[in-house]
């Protein structure tokens, strides 16, 4: 706020001084002087224009692109594919949940047209649904028997999502339905099914189909699923179809092709029905036809894992094919009859993981293309463009593309080069939220299908558009002027100098920071400002750059010796979106010279023992730069409040940063002075002073949370430093990755052998993790993630979900059964959806809908409850709830109105010695039928790590692990008490408008001197306190009673506490003692804090301020540290803040109502409210404190 004040009065002093040069005099001594480390410096955006705005080249001859919504007016629920519809303008687009839309090609449309909807028997977990589609050859003939013949792939099962997880029995069906003549619609009742296999895992159902030149059709199955073939269901073609590319005759062309030989297996299962085949015929010249029925003629190659998409090149006859992998490579496959593309034997070219079989079917074939996980993760397939669009230039190229990165690649056969094209904005909630499949029309344009999140309607279709070319930045780092001294690295003008706490790894190197915020020498516009976030990511202007340098020590006897290895930039650009270049420094460490692509260099390094080794040092291609600066982690990663709370050395002074940047005026929103010493602090890994826990989970943000979080990887676990470690599942989490065997969990308490963490962070190359440019093992991290690990104690026998609880008594739910481990859905059991509110996903938890209530026994087995709460993402928008939690019948919570796009609320209370808890959720007062609430990760939690089994009387012990929030601050081996103690501070107006001489700071105590001070609050608790009290002099006198309130963190109107206090001269609230500091039960946690007075304006603070840290939590309203709630809600007396004198009726608002109530008790010498300046008497001065007060009113929520 000071920063603020002082800005503004800069540019006061501007206008000002061309009228009155003295007024210079009386503005510099109203303005205080913040010395501080840091000063404007003008810098253009993009440093100057030195960086394109746009994302530059990339040494691509295809030119520039980027992407538009073709459809701005329409949203869809998991686009999975497109077609368009013969001899018309439209398309049909299909939906995972079973739907198919028909659309025009009209821009502006704002229309989808349901043709089909078999949703009530698709199953959707994982990547199971309605999977592709494709139109038969003569669609739309008039004189074809086959105009109206669609074909589809999707998982089945006769109830639907109802049927049960991922792991459930169901079936993958090839299935034709038709569209009558003259109908826009496809009869429901008209499918064919050609293929129903059954299949017990909703994973790798594949979805590759296309019709030949010859008119012979071909579907692929995956693997079943799950991971490393667990089902031995490939390599084999006499049993199942799965793991195969399958030819047939959908015409049944006798004259080429014969009846079906041989069904499918199945194996035992809880279906009803059985898998079997029917309605074509086998094509003769298929690679593996044998007439004794011993094997599955369908089978056109084998080998297969995931093959997501697949497409015929007309023009060649070549089939293309894009394997998802497992946790290796993604890989491209050019197939021909009888191949054998060899999973599981083979991951692109990496053996395994099964050994290979012996003999091998078919013509054993690797990839023609392939990528590891560091440059995406799941590979979706297009086709080889042949299209008039793009003058040319993706002509003979196979558009694909990649889920997780959201980046589209064109691949050049004859070259084996592969170009960038684009990247797909994000947008999303979960993991699926990525690119789906690729689409085209006549006129050669290409659409690519875009994901918002499993089952939610927010999908969109982009369309690849040119782009004018944007030029590189310039060819060496000398030339961009970053350095205005490359040999000293001295930063240019307008680079702010900064460090970070947990700096990421990068194979041992060493690294400066600076960052250019664009600014015409004062940070006054929203264009010049950064939007500050406390616990999330800060939002930077467009044009700002980020400079990283980097060197690598060459010698293990003097660290300081290093090798130049490169300069990185991150440019933000003006969506906010980033691009990335790297400038790789030359052997003499003069200069540095751009690089279009990655790169990889070896240093020699000497060792201890005077020999040498050879370190590979990885530099990053651009579209490696977006796997982490990703936009869904702010595209920005290391500037976190936690990353820059500590201090950092300028050329004048040392300071904290988050200090020196408030200081410097940088933020549209900043935070007060107060308000830094409660922010989060990060810490290192080899920082001895913080906690093991505390140096993991900062080492964690640092390196794993770009990806690991919401919205982000398919992971387990959250990574943020900003995430409680009860919410952040990493301790006994499941591992949901293929790389993770069965069983294993993220951190198992006292084994960190068996920890996934710990497996895939302590190995290089293929599984390890981060899994980019990764090298060199980080050992003291390693070191200090086994000691923490070993130390913790297995939460198994105190941690109890309430979703593994039985409630007592008949459970209330407003629509149908309440649901465990997933949102509320329909009428039935187990039909919701994965938990999600506002993008943040949960593994356990409880799901229903307004009204409900739920109970549960303590028994006093229990000492913690916690939860989170809000709307679940998969209702409609309208919806709107109440939460309240109640133990042993008493209100303890009461959340305010919540609606689909609030934030969940985290909530923690102590239950100790209770009996009873009650969850209920209420409508939001608007009736609407979809009210969705998710009690999210709701547990209780048991006080039991001294060792023995969990019994009622065990007691928090070393660390206190199983106590969630509740710390041993003091490092004692004792957990602290939930308790805590205010040093609170306020200054009333009244009191202080004429001190006594020679006392002008402190209150005047005339109502204790006169004896007018009551010995019963006036307040609604009616304390009362014994004479002595009213006995002491000087600082600590009596001025008279206040009254205080502790306010939810979430819900500013909800009090959870209040008392009657007692103010003393210097400002000091007490308790009824008259000397000692207030105290509360209520748990350590972030509150708002509100006074009151009976005849001073309420105040209260703005934000949630964290209190039991310190014992006492000081907190001063005096100074200004504290922000206040509102505008204007004290004033300014003698150098102090002071609550607003004046309100004589206590109406919240000083007005002529007040000064009539003054006037009416003249004279009066009691304690009454009109005595405003508290000194026994109602007199003129109190008429005169409530004028200068006039309409004034309290600024309390």
């Amino acid at each position: 706020m000071l920063t603020k004040c002082r800005r503004q009065g800069h540019r006061q002093f501007v206008v000002l001084s061309a009228i009155l040069t003295g007024i210079f005099v009386l503005v510099s001594a109203m303005i205080p002087f913040l010395p501080t480390g840091l000063h404007p410096e003008p810098v253009g955006p993009y440093f100057n224009g030195v960086f394109p705005q746009q994302t530059p080249g990339t040494g691509s001859a295809s030119g520039n692109w980027t992407v538009v919504n073709a459809y701005p007016n329409l949203l869809f629920a998991d686009p999975l594919s497109m077609v368009q519809i013969p001899d018309t303008s439209g398309f049909y687009v299909t939906g995972k949940q079973g739907y198919i839309w028909q659309i025009s090609n009209d821009s502006t449309t704002a229309t989808k047209s349901t043709v089909l909807d078999i949703s009530s028997v698709v199953h959707t977990d994982g990547d199971a649904g309605l999977i592709n589609m494709v139109l038969h050859p003569d669609f739309g003939d008039p004189g074809s028997p086959n105009r109206g013949y669609a074909y589809i792939i999707y998982r089945y099962h006769p109830l639907g999502n109802a049927s049960g997880d991922c792991d459930s029995d169901a079936y993958t069906r090839l299935s034709r339905f038709t569209k009558p003549d003259g109908q826009m619609q496809f009869d429901p009742n008209s499918e064919l099914v050609l293929v129903q296999q059954w299949d017990p895992h909703c994973w790798h159902t594949g979805g590759a189909m296309f019709f030949d030149s010859e008119g012979y059709f071909y579907f692929a199955f995956g693997d079943i699923g799950s991971s490393n073939d667990v089902y031995h269901s490939t390599q084999q073609i006499d049993s199942f179809f799965f793991g195969g590319l399958h030819r047939i005759d959908v015409d049944k062309d006798a004259s080429r092709s014969h009846p079906i030989i041989r069904q499918p297996k199945d194996r035992p299962h809880s279906l009803a029905e059985n898998s079997y085949t029917q309605g074509y015929y086998i094509p003769n010249d298929n690679p593996w036809v044998n007439p004794d029925g011993s094997i599955l003629e369908e089978f056109f190659a084998l080998g297969f894992r995931s093959p997501h998409r697949g497409s015929i090149d007309p023009a060649t006859g070549k089939i293309w094919i894009s394997e998802v992998g497992e946790g290796k490579r993604e890989e491209i496959d050019i197939v021909e009859k009888g191949d054998n593309l060899q999973w599981p034997f083979m991951e692109g070219t990496l053996i395994g993981p099964k050994p290979q079989p012996a003999p091998i079917i078919g013509n054993s074939k690797g990839p023609v293309y392939e990528y590891s996980h560091d440059v995406g993760n799941a590979i979706i397939g297009g086709f080889l463009y042949h299209g008039i669009k793009y003058n040319g230039a993706l002509d003979g190229k196979y558009i694909f593309g990649d889920h997780g990165t959201r980046n589209i690649w064109s691949y050049n056969e004859n070259t084996n080069e592969v170009d960038f094209i684009a990247n797909i904005p994000s947008g999303g909630v979960g993991d699926k939220n990525g690119i789906s499949s690729f689409g085209t029309d006549y006129e050669g344009n290409i659409y690519v299908l875009k994901l918002y999140g499993t089952d939610l309607d927010g999908g969109i279709i982009y369309k690849l558009h040119p782009a004018v070319e944007v030029p590189d930045p310039p060819a060496l780092l000398s030339q961009t002027g970053a350095f205005t001294d490359l040999t000293t690295l001295t930063p240019a003008s307008g680079f702010i100098p900064y460090n970070v706490n947990s700096p990421l790894w990068s194979d041992n190197a060493v690294k400066k920071r600076w960052v250019s915020i664009p600014n015409d020498g004062a940070f006054d516009s929203p264009w010049e400002q950064v939007t500050f976030s406390e616990n999330d990511t800060w939002q930077f202007p467009p044009g700002t750059v980020l400079m990283k340098h980097f060197e690598l020590p060459i010698n293990d006897n003097d660290p300081q010796i290093t090798a130049r290895v490169e300069t990185r930039f991150i440019v933000i650009k003006s969506d906010g979106s980033q691009y990335g270049v790297t400038y790789k420094w030359n052997s003499a460490g003069t200069d540095a010279e751009l690089l279009t692509t990655s790169d990889t260099a070896h240093y020699t390094i000497l060792q201890a023992d005077m020999s040498t080794r050879q370190q590979i040092w990885d530099f990053p291609s651009r579209t490696n730069c977006q796997t982490c600066h990703n936009a869904n982690a702010g595209s920005v990663l290391g500037i976190r409040t936690w990353q820059l709370n500590g201090d950092y050395t300028y050329s004048s002074t040392t300071e904290n940063q988050l200090v020196a940047w408030l200081n410097l005026g940088v933020f549209a929103n900043p935070y007060t002075l107060g308000e830094v010493n409660g922010f989060l602090k990060s810490a290192h890994v080899a920082d001895t002073t913080a906690t093991l826990e505390t140096r993991v989970r900062s080492y964690l943000d640092a390196n794993c949370a770009h990806c690991h979080r919401p919205n982000g990887v398919n992971g387990a676990f959250d990574a943020r430093f900003s995430t409680p470690i009860y919410h952040q599942n990493i301790i006994l989490g499941q591992g949901v990755s293929v790389n993770t065997p069965p069983g294993n969990v993220i951190v198992k308490p006292k084994e960190h052998a068996v920890s996934e963490l710990w497996i895939r962070d302590h190995i290089l190359g293929d599984g390890a993790m981060p899994p980019l440019a990764k090298n060199l093992v980080d050992t003291t991290y390693i070191k200090v993630l086994t000691d923490w690990i070993d130390q913790l104690v297995d939460s198994t026998c105190y941690i109890f979900y309430l979703s593994d609880l039985i409630p007592t008594g008949t459970p209330i739910n407003g629509w149908g059964p309440y649901e465990r481990d997933q949102s509320n859905g329909s009428t039935d059991a187990n039909d919701g959806y994965t938990m999600s509110i506002n993008g943040h996903t949960y593994r356990k938890g409880i799901g229903v809908h307004a009204n409900s209530e739920l109970v549960f026994d303590l028994d006093s087995l229990y000492h913690t409850f916690q939860t989170t709460i809000g709307i679940d993402d998969s209702t409609c928008s309208q919806s709107s709830a109440q939460f309240s939690v109640l133990v042993d019948n008493i209100l303890v919570y009461q959340s305010p109105v919540m609606g689909q796009d609030d934030d969940p609320i985290d909530l923690e209370f102590n239950v100790a010695n209770k009996k009873q808890l009650k969850l209920v959720v209420n409508d939001g007062g608007d009736n609407i039928t979809c009210d969705h609430g998710d009690w999210a990760e709701a547990r209780l939690i048991k006080v039991c790590d001294d060792g023995d089994p969990c019994t009622e009387n065990d007691t928090y012990g070393k660390d206190c692990v199983c106590a969630g929030t509740f710390m041993d601050h003091d490092n004692d081996g004792i957990c602290d008490l939930n308790n805590f103690e205010l040093d609170i501070k306020v200054i009333l107006e009244g009191a202080f408008t004429s001190p006594y001489i020679g006392e002008a700071n402190l209150m005047r105590d005339d109502l204790r001197r006169y004896g007018v001070l009551p010995h019963t609050s006036p307040y609604s608790d009616q304390l009362s306190i014994d004479d002595s009290v009213l006995t002491k002099e000087g600082n600590d006198a009596i001025v008279d009673w206040i009254w205080v309130e502790i306010r939810d963190k979430n819900d500013n109107t909800l009090v959870i506490d209040s008392t009657s206090a007692l103010l003393q001269r210097d400002g000091d609230i007490v308790q009824i003692d008259g000397l000692t500091p207030l105290k509360y039960n209520i748990g350590k946690d972030n509150y708002h804090i509100a006074i009151k007075h009976r005849n001073h304006l309420a105040f209260m603070s703005k934000d949630p301020l964290t209190v039991g840290v310190t014992t006492p939590t000081i907190l001063d309203f005096t100074d200004g540290s504290i922000t206040t709630y509102g505008t204007n809600a004290q004033n300014l007396l003698n150098g102090k803040l002071v609550m607003v004198g004046g309100d004589a009726d206590g109406s919240g608002i000083i007005d002529a109502a007040d000064r009539s109530e003054a006037w009416n008790n003249r004279q009066d010498q009691t304690y009454k409210t009109t005595d405003c300046s508290l000194n026994g008497a109602t007199e003129a001065l109190d008429r005169g404190i409530i004028w200068n007060s006039r309409n004034r009113k309290s600024q309390m929520p």
